[in-house]
């Protein structure tokens, strides 16, 4: 599939703003994002089934494609899930004051004892500077673990910052690519002579369809004259036809069909042969050889039906009818295929009973 140079534009501007959108992205994940995208837009073009596109197709695929980033797992979450109790070496020296001083005041405030008196002083005394010991060294303890739990989380949020989200490529919807063919159907004759001849499309249409119902295939080429002609007189009215892709399609059904022929006609002839060289004489083979008898009659009625089938097929038309055509023309080849296998097996069964007559008398 070839884009115009007006749809390589529209491309290449599309790319270039997505490009500015992902300027966070490290260089090496905002190539690996275009190139996403890149592949994606051949794809979806691709999937179309067609040799061009119109700038709606592209324009509509464009508008829908996004981008979406796909975040790493989170180095936050999984902090805020730790418990949120305090379990450290400073609670527990904490408590240990808390508890030594409630049990000295409650010891002294039960004991009743003169506080004037010295020995008492000193112990007060000597329990203070215990527990002002104790106090020192549970902040040293705090400050401590801080200083040590500060390089973990540091190392944290530096891996939270390394480690930055990876780019998905999305396609907003499930529909399919939005096409826009105007008011033709097919290739637009219909649609044009209606312009130039003042008639209603309708009635165009119609005459058309009632041709094709008496005529056949005469009706289908009588549509591509007018095509070929005006696609002559306004191109620009047309789609663009690949001229190479109308002589494959044109090659292959010839192929096919003259292929299957030639290939039952070499059967009967060596079969034939085979029996003239034994017995000296043809049999008398009858009704068997009656269908083997219409090969060619069936390969002309073949091309004649088929190849206005098979050259419309190749032509850009709307609404995929040219995989409907192409079909169309896939179950008459094997149709005669069929045809054309049981006439070459009725007429060898002819002659293997003409045969066994000759042997037995």
């Amino acid at each position: 599939m070839k884009l115009s140079s007006e749809q390589k534009e529209m491309v290449a501007l599309f790319l270039r703003k997505q490009d500015e959108m992902l300027v966070d992205l490290r260089s090496d994940k905002r190539v690996q994002a275009l190139s996403q995208i890149k592949q994606r837009i051949r794809d979806e073009l691709l999937g179309l089934g067609v040799d061009s596109v119109t700038n709606t197709q592209v324009e509509s695929l464009l508008r829908r494609m996004t981008i979406s980033v796909k975040p790493k797992k989170s180095l936050e979450s999984a902090l805020e899930a730790e418990p949120a109790e305090d379990t450290g070496p400073e609670a527990e020296a904490a408590s240990g004051v808390e508890s030594k001083g409630k049990e000295q005041d409650s010891s002294q405030d039960v004991s009743g004892v003169d506080p004037e008196d010295e020995s008492l002083n000193v112990g007060k005394r000597e329990w203070k500077a215990e527990a002002s010991a104790l106090g020192v060294a549970a902040s040293e303890e705090v400050e401590a673990s801080e200083a040590v739990k500060e390089p973990d989380e540091a190392d944290a949020e530096e891996e939270q910052v390394v480690a930055e989200p990876d780019p998905v490529v999305e396609i907003d919807g499930d529909e399919d690519v939005a096409e826009d063919f105007g008011g033709r159907h097919w290739l637009g004759v219909c649609d044009n002579m209606s312009v130039q001849t003042g008639w209603s499309v309708g009635m165009i249409r119609f005459l058309f369809v009632a041709l094709g119902c008496f005529t056949g295939p005469v009706a289908i080429l009588v549509y591509l004259a007018a095509f070929a002609l005006g696609t002559q007189r306004h191109p620009g009215d047309y789609p663009t036809v690949d001229d190479g892709r109308v002589v494959v399609a044109l090659l292959r059904l010839l192929g096919i069909a003259g292929g299957v022929f030639a290939v039952s006609w070499g059967l009967e002839f060596f079969a034939a042969i085979g029996f003239l060289e034994y017995f000296g004489q043809l049999p008398e083979i009858g009704v068997w050889g009656r269908m083997g008898s219409y090969g060619a009659e069936s390969l002309l009625v073949v091309l004649v039906l088929l190849s206005p089938l098979a050259a419309l097929g190749a032509l850009p038309l709307a609404y995929r009818w040219g995989n409907t055509f192409s079909t169309i023309v896939n179950a008459g080849l094997a149709i005669y295929l069929v045809v054309i296998g049981l006439g070459v097996a009725s007429t060898m069964f002819g002659y293997l009973l003409g045969a066994l007559t000759q042997l037995a008398g």
